[in-house]
């Protein structure tokens, strides 16, 4: 009699704190003693690991209360994954991952999260049917629908494995074109740019991108010929027709053809409907290179005002004092170089190299010929800036060049003496020999 009490109080505690655990609605069924007796008993078998059990008594719930709770699905395919891995005869074991898939779709029929459980079935479906061809198709449409989802409910390699079914296919033989192959990478790709946007960290979602590159190329011959023939017509019939836009810069960059005029025009029409600090930069490098610096400037600063991001605010600043300094315009490139360390400390050294370059080459510039002291303070005014920077073997070129100790006993002045620099430097130094 005791050991029935114990029993009854043992099993009502499991049934309250299976229930606790999950704070979805209980529909139980019109046999709700032997539902609740089931649903204790294959959760006392999952949490002991006896899958096979818990399988057993788990069938019960799913024959006669599939409305139950998400739970039984949710535990129901953790206990046919385990089993499916550890079966040793194939077909029992196809029969197990089948069943664990369809722990999935149950869970969507009776309940809603349905973005959630799609996108996790089709990452346990591309583990369990990658490698077989019949199953391609199915794969294909429920990745199609997983790729729709918001980025937030789609899991990272999912889209990996979306374009990796395609090159399955088109490699199989199957009726897969290239053009249905880039639509796809297309689409992967927006979803990756999403996420990076919606703040996930660029360096992990860039090297699922590289990935996703690899499978691109391997599937699809990307190269200029194929964008100049196939995409740069339309785009060049209808400069407004974004879609075609995306192909472009996506391909070229895929392909390494940034430096086609194609990509430049693409960029922009894709910048122009979605303005973005990443394209806003790629238009102002490219027009940097080609020598268009008032183009450049525009779009560095777009750029800048788009971005949050200071080490992007800082490598733009230093482009920025690059221009300005190929335009002659020294001053402006030292307040480049300060801004761009300012926003970004791990610049510091580039940025104080930077600046001591600038005095370094300001000699002929700045030299007045009455003083060899006061002319070669530009050079010290250099040396301290390479200090800064940490830049030993600057340093070594810049003391080359510091006034003799003849030149400074001859103009009467001391080591140690302050000095200012002339011309746009402005600095005020401390006399030193070389």
């Amino acid at each position: 009699m005791k050991l029935n009490v114990i029993f009854g109080l043992v099993f009502m505690l499991l049934v309250n704190m299976t229930q606790a655990q999950n704070g979805s609605k209980w529909n139980w069924p019109e046999d709700k003693q032997t539902a609740e007796r089931k649903n204790a008993l294959y959760g006392d078998y999952l949490k002991s690991e006896n899958y096979k059990a818990a399988a057993k008594e788990l069938q019960w719930l799913l024959k006669n209360a599939p409305d139950l709770n998400p739970s039984i699905y949710i535990n129901g395919a953790k206990i046919y994954e385990n089993l499916a891995e550890t079966e040793k005869d194939p077909k029992r074991q196809i029969v197990l991952e089948d069943s664990a898939l369809l722990m999935y779709d149950k869970r969507m029929e009776f309940f809603n999260n349905e973005d959630y459980v799609r996108d996790r079935k089709a990452y346990l479906a591309y583990k369990y049917k990658n490698d077989n061809p019949e199953s391609y198709e199915n794969l294909l449409v429920l990745y199609k629908k997983v790729m729709e989802q918001p980025v937030n409910t789609i899991t990272d390699n999912n889209e990996l494995f979306y374009i990796d079914v395609a090159r399955r296919i088109k490699a199989g033989g199957g009726g897969m074109t290239d053009d249905q192959i880039l639509d796809i990478y297309e689409k992967v790709s927006s979803v990756l740019d999403a996420k990076i946007e919606a703040g996930k960290p660029a360096d992990k979602i860039n090297s699922l991108r590289e990935k996703v590159d690899g499978v691109l190329t391997g599937s699809v011959d990307i190269n200029c010929d194929f964008i100049d023939k196939n995409l740069a017509p339309k785009l060049r019939a209808n400069p407004t027709d974004v879609k075609t836009a995306n192909k472009i810069v996506t391909f070229s960059i895929a392909g390494k053809c940034t430096g086609e005029p194609i990509f430049l025009e693409a960029a922009e029409v894709v910048h122009r409907d979605k303005p973005n600090a990443g394209i806003a930069i790629v238009i102002a490098k490219k027009s940097m290179a080609d020598g268009d610096f008032d183009r450049a400037i525009e779009f560095f600063k777009e750029a800048s005002s788009l971005s949050d991001d200071n080490a992007k605010k800082g490598e733009i600043a230093m482009s920025l004092a690059e221009i300005a300094s190929r335009r002659g315009q020294k001053s402006a490139a030292r307040d480049y170089a300060r801004q761009a360390m300012a926003a970004d400390n791990s610049m510091t050294s580039q940025g104080y190299t930077f600046i001591g370059n600038l005095y370094f080459t300001s000699f002929d510039q700045c030299k007045g010929g009455q003083s060899m002291v006061q002319d070669r303070a530009v050079f010290i005014a250099a040396h301290e800036m390479y200090q800064k920077a940490g830049n030993s073997s600057s340093m070594a070129k810049a003391k080359e060049q510091f006034p003799s100790a003849e030149d400074i006993f001859n103009e009467t002045k001391q080591v140690g003496d302050a000095i200012t620099v002339s011309c746009w430097i402005g600095e005020t130094v401390t006399v030193q020999k070389r």
